[in-house]
């Protein structure tokens, strides 16, 4: 089977396409994906992360413009499932019927966009990745499908003593402007921690992780962030705000999570933690008990539903496509638990 992924925009770290590839690679299809020109993930610092999947094929820069599917693709030859993925840049592939295809909607941008997207894809069945006010509207051929995770970066099962940062928070996640803060707290509990910017390489990220016990993510009304997700698979305890999006995930508190109330930061405005959930963030670093029972059950969690293999099942369901293998047969939950 062949499966082509289109892209509208490689801007630097935009993984979506290259999960998505791979877990198409995994469940026994030929992957392709294609690019409108120059793709590569180059941080700011030059950094380029070595498990970026770059494009095999370009279509040229459309200026703004439109393209249909089959002269995008036109280099590959035969076809049996299209998917675009589109992070809200001003152009898309136009799909135009000449193999089953389904978009993928990454940021959900307001009603301009989404006038576009619906333009693109035509009859296709359109996923999107957030929930929100003003971000979608309202269409039967529309599906919510969040971020998920790459089961193979973000799969470690390190014990309770093997992981020595007791806090983890970074660029990765919403909120740099409270990481120092975080770090004095911590530290005024007796927990280590490592707070700091962007994380260069997603293998360094998943090996970071996988020393820590605890993190929290915000925004889950609105999406659930991978960097939530990327977390809990590698056995980090994570604290979630909740919300109508976290509520589609199946997540149970104090069970696979556990509950962050807020604040806003009147210095910073960005949402923060309020103190008695920053305390019992520091009991669960120092509680082996209590954090490896939520441990496991977060990977649990993850593994059952989260893992890009998931998504890559939904939408080429949603078309009809069915799969050379099962998400059983890539990786059983009984393998990784």
């Amino acid at each position: 089977m062949r499966v082509v992924i289109l892209g509208s925009d490689f801007r630097a770290r935009f993984h979506l396409i290259t999960w998505l590839a791979r877990a198409y690679t995994r469940l026994g299809c030929e992957t392709f994906v294609v690019s409108p020109g120059g793709g590569c993930d180059v941080s700011p610092d030059g950094y380029t992360d070595p498990l970026f999947v770059n494009p095999t094929h370009y279509y040229g820069d459309c200026n703004g413009g439109r393209m249909a599917l089959g002269q995008a693709i036109s280099q590959i030859g035969s076809v049996d499932l299209a998917v675009m993925v589109d992070q809200g840049a001003n152009w898309g592939i136009i799909n135009d019927g000449s193999v089953p295809f389904a978009y993928w909607w990454r940021e959900t941008n307001p009603n301009f966009e989404a006038e576009r997207i619906l333009q693109c894809a035509g009859s296709a069945p359109i996923h999107y990745c957030m929930l929100g006010e003003g971000k979608y509207p309202a269409n039967a051929q529309m599906q919510y499908l969040p971020f998920a995770v790459d089961r193979d970066v973000f799969n470690y099962r390190l014990p309770f003593e093997e992981r020595p940062i007791g806090f983890v928070y970074t660029g990765r996640e919403r909120g740099n402007n409270t990481l120092g803060w975080m770090s004095q707290v911590m530290n005024s509990f007796g927990v280590t921690s490592h707070c700091q910017g962007y994380v260069n390489g997603y293998s360094e990220y998943g090996n970071l992780l996988a020393q820590s016990r605890v993190t929290y993510t915000v925004d889950s009304g609105r999406y659930v962030g991978s960097r939530g997700l990327e977390a809990s698979c590698t056995g980090v305890v994570c604290f979630y705000d909740g919300g109508e999006a976290f509520n589609r995930m199946g997540f149970e508190f104090g069970r696979d999570c556990l509950k962050l109330e807020t604040q806003i930061d009147v210095s910073t405005g960005e949402l923060v933690p309020m103190p008695l959930c920053v305390e019992e963030m520091a009991k669960i670093a120092n509680n082996r008990d209590h954090w490896e029972w939520i441990s496991q059950n977060a990977r649990k969690a993850i593994m059952r539903a989260h893992t890009y293999e998931h998504r890559a099942v939904t939408i080429a369901n949603s078309v009809g496509v069915k799969l050379p293998k099962t998400i059983e047969e890539v990786c059983s939950l009984s393998q990784t638990s």
